[in-house]
């Protein structure tokens, strides 16, 4: 007799550290992406409020452009009129395109400062340095005068500083007959501006940090919710490769030893070595066997398992499958009972349902004991029908029945090597219920023994 040893497949530490690196590949892939959406988004949002907070002042910089409107042929001479610091006249004229004309000046420094009266104007030469100033107020302080200037941005609002206060700016180019005026710059002060976007912007880098630690442990979690299923994949696969290994290395070592028995007795007769032969056919039927399962469990793992569906009288089936038993129970010395209701039907492949019959039933009487019973019962549901196959056997314990499923498995008590089979015919029956849309379970029942029951659409 050959015993079978459970073989355990517990990962090697290749294997963990294998995993230990996947992790820690995606959880730095999840957090580096994650860093990237939530930086683009916070720059976004900035430029976003930055833009809107200095909204409403740029609009009333830009006021004094929008307003040269009337009818001039190309330039004109105006007068201006200080309204802060000097009362002197100057002659200029703003430089328009052909086709625009012109506005008074005054008119457009008194309607700007009217608008909004926290505008201050001030008049620069072609050097850039401030030739006059006009506001509100009469006189301003002297760092007004040497706020930057740029000549190269014109008509377009930018932020510029100076003893710690911050004004937003618009320049304006202007030509005037002696050139003492060449600029007309316009700027506000922007500082409580200034204060919210700081507040905001400190909010906003202390608001990414915490996102960017949520982020990491999220990433950690996220790379071993994506990593479990395939850690579990793998050790199934190295499971179901040892197990279908040492099913398939047992039947070629009695085939080679007794072929090796033989050919050590090579003018022997055929008669007087017939259990050494027929040891030899039944090991290679083993093996036939087992590889038509492995195929069948790889066809349907790869979901090529072809099904010709069509309403089944189950009913007559579960006949049919019972009276082909009904010999062999007797034989063993158990009962085999048939129950079925009227008219019990479910669409599906008449074939391979009987293929779960018989492996149900099979397992049945491998694990039932003379004087047992098996009992075959056929019932319609609402949705369908259930097939039910109870016998009075040795049943299987508690904690072995969430793994009965598993390809290879057989638990201690109930699936012994002397009862023969590979563990494999219930993963099959299931693929093939599964395959309809159905369900299959394994329940122990009262007293002993274990039911089968598979529950089938309509």
């Amino acid at each position: 007799m050959i015993l079978r040893k459970k073989i355990s497949a517990t990962p090697s530490p290749i294997e963990n550290d294998h995993l230990k690196r996947e992790s820690i590949r995606y959880t730095a892939l999840f957090f580096v992406v994650f860093g990237l959406i939530f930086a683009l988004l916070g720059m976004f949002v900035y430029q976003t409020v930055s833009s809107n907070i200095f909204r409403a002042v740029d609009e009333q910089l830009l006021v004094p452009s929008s307003r040269a409107t009337v009818d001039v042929a190309s330039s004109a001479t105006y007068s201006i009129e200080s309204s802060s610091t000097g009362s002197a006249d100057e002659d200029f004229e703003i430089n328009e395109g052909p086709g625009i004309g012109a506005l008074s000046l005054s008119e457009s420094i008194d309607a700007t400062i009217k608008d909004n009266p926290q505008t201050i104007l001030l008049a620069r030469a072609s050097n850039g340095t401030t030739t006059d100033t006009y506001g509100l107020y009469s006189t301003y302080p002297d760092f007004i005068a040497d706020l930057p200037f740029d000549s190269n941005i014109l008509d377009t609002p930018y932020l510029i500083g100076q003893d710690g206060h911050h004004y937003r700016a618009v320049n304006y180019l202007l030509e005037s007959n002696d050139s003492t005026v060449a600029y007309m710059q316009a700027i506000a002060n922007v500082d409580s501006e200034i204060a919210i976007l700081d507040q905001f912007t400190t909010m906003l880098v202390a608001g990414l940090v915490v996102a960017l630690l949520v982020c990491a442990a999220a990433s950690y979690l996220l790379s071993r919710m994506t990593l479990r299923p395939i850690a579990v994949a793998w050790e199934k696969q190295t499971e179901f490769v040892q197990n279908a290994s040492h099913e398939l290395r047992t039947p070629l070592t009695v085939i080679r030893t007794t072929q090796e028995l033989l050919l050590g007795d090579p003018n022997a007769r055929i008669v007087d070595k017939f259990e050494d032969i027929t040891l030899t056919i039944e090991e290679a039927e083993r093996l036939s066997r087992l590889s038509e399962n492995l195929l069948e469990l790889t066809a349907s793992d790869a979901g090529q398992r072809g099904l010709e569906m069509s309403d089944t009288d189950i009913g007559k089936l579960c006949e049919e499958i019972v009276t082909a038993y009904e010999e062999l129970a007797l034989l063993q010395g158990k009962t085999l009972l048939f129950e079925t209701e009227d008219g019990v039907s479910a669409r599906g492949d008449r074939d391979k349902l009987r293929q779960v019959l018989a492996i149900l039933l099979d397992n049945a009487l491998k694990y039932t004991g003379e004087g047992d019973s098996i009992t075959v019962r056929a019932a319609s549901q609402r949705c369908g029908a259930v097939i039910s196959v109870t016998d009075t056997g040795i049943g299987i314990d508690e904690s072995d029945l969430a793994r009965v499923f598993d390809r290879f498995y057989r638990a201690d008590a109930a699936r012994s090597r002397e009862t023969g089979g590979a563990g494999l015919g219930l993963p099959i029956a299931k693929g093939i219920v599964e395959a309809h849309g159905g369900s299959i379970r394994l329940e122990n029942v009262e007293p002993k023994g274990i039911a089968a029951i598979v529950e089938l659409p309509r």
